[in-house]
């Protein structure tokens, strides 16, 4: 007992690490290099269990969104990734180690709003940079230890049947006193860093309370489990703590830093534009008809439309990993305005969403319609050989 609670100290002096933000002490037995490749595995299994969602128009308000936090989050050589999966039920949202994102449909309008969505991944996110994921699984390793020192030592002092009872006691007492303790302590410290990234990110963080409190009100916070019993806070003690959080958060927090902060509501996208609707439509209906034609025909196509040759329209919808249709409506804003093509694709590398390219540049929705649909065109007639 004494040579396992020595070989504890001794692993947590080696392995401590600082929470950023939060100056925390924590502990981790896992390397960064095994909490990405974890995370890469996770995030492979996540998309073959869930379909992605085809919405192109709430897809691009969630990449842009957790482009700018991704910015803000000291991780710029983590490969960040944010995915909408389209689960309508699922009110629900994670990130994994190494930059992986996922959100689930069922909680856009639970989000409402771009801000409000700026608090749900500024919370996952603040989960992968204090690599909670790793200090729980330490933490999982070290009273699995402890719990074999403990079975020793009573093997050898008493029956089967009290050692038996002793150990169960420990196993409860070590989920209750600790691990659950230390969850609700996790989603506490998310909650306040996620704060602070999202103002860092020109988001108004005063806008996480309204998210709890709809997320409570759906949920239902009565049919929770008592507090002491839950991996996460109560909702009323998770406001409270959020609230106590806010002017710290606040300091970071410049108005119209983030242009176009607030967005329509993502429930059922009925804030969009009809025409601006009807564009993405036609975005989505290239990336299908395109998923059925060899890759050459396609950038032939989109390039006969636009008067390109087919590579260049490769170059540039590799340049700022563009889909088909996203490439054929970035070449259609184009011929519809005079913005130059390297301010188009520094704007989309840099994350600006098509609803602000498309206002900012004052490209006719109209006229952008009509040229898809003649991309459309060209592709209905070409088929994988």
């Amino acid at each position: 007992m004494v040579r396992a609670g020595l070989t504890i100290v001794l692993l947590a002096l080696a392995a401590c690490a600082t929470v950023p933000y939060t100056g925390r002490q924590q502990i981790s037995l896992v390397s960064e290099a095994e909490e990405r490749q974890q995370g890469e595995q996770l995030y492979a299994v996540a998309k073959r269990r869930a379909p992605v969602s085809q919405d192109t128009v709430a897809l691009a308000i969630v990449q842009d969104v957790g482009r700018r936090i991704a910015a803000v989050s000291g991780q710029p050589a983590w490969d960040w990734e944010f995915t909408l999966f389209d689960e309508p039920d699922e009110v629900n949202a994670w990130a994994l180690p190494g930059g992986k994102v996922g959100i689930y449909t069922g909680l856009l309008p639970i989000a409402h709003d771009e801000a409000g969505l700026a608090s749900v991944i500024g919370h996952e996110v603040a989960h992968a940079i204090a690599h909670h994921g790793a200090e729980r699984a330490s933490q999982g390793q070290l009273i699995q230890l402890l719990g074999a020192g403990v079975a020793v030592a009573a093997g050898g002092t008493m029956g089967s049947g009290a050692a038996n009872a002793l150990m169960q006691a420990y196993g409860v007492g070590a989920q209750v006193g600790v691990m659950l303790p230390f969850g609700r302590a996790q989603e506490s410290e998310a909650d306040e860093i996620g704060l602070i990234l999202m103002a860092k990110a020109g988001y108004d963080p005063r806008a996480a309370i309204a998210v709890w409190q709809r997320m409570g009100t759906a949920e239902g916070a009565g049919s929770a489990p008592p507090e002491f019993l839950s991996t996460h806070p109560s909702y009323g003690t998770r406001i409270e703590r959020i609230r106590a959080a806010l002017p710290r958060a606040l300091e970071y927090y410049e108005p119209g830093r983030a242009p176009n902060r607030t967005l329509p509501a993502l429930a059922a996208l009925e804030g969009a534009n009809p025409s601006e609707r009807a564009i993405f439509d036609s975005v989505v209906r290239i990336d299908q008809l395109a998923a059925k034609a060899e890759d050459a025909a396609v950038a032939t196509a989109i390039g006969a439309e636009f008067d390109q040759r087919p590579e260049a329209v490769v170059t540039y919808a590799n340049q700022s990993a563009l889909s088909p249709g996203e490439a054929a409506l970035a070449l259609a804003v184009l011929r519809d305005t005079k913005v130059a093509p390297e301010r188009l694709a520094r704007d989309l590398q840099g994350g600006a969403g098509w609803w602000r390219i498309i206002r900012d540049t004052g490209a006719s929705p109209r006229a952008l319609v009509i040229d898809l649909g003649s991309v459309a065109k060209r592709l209905s007639s070409t088929r994988r050989r």
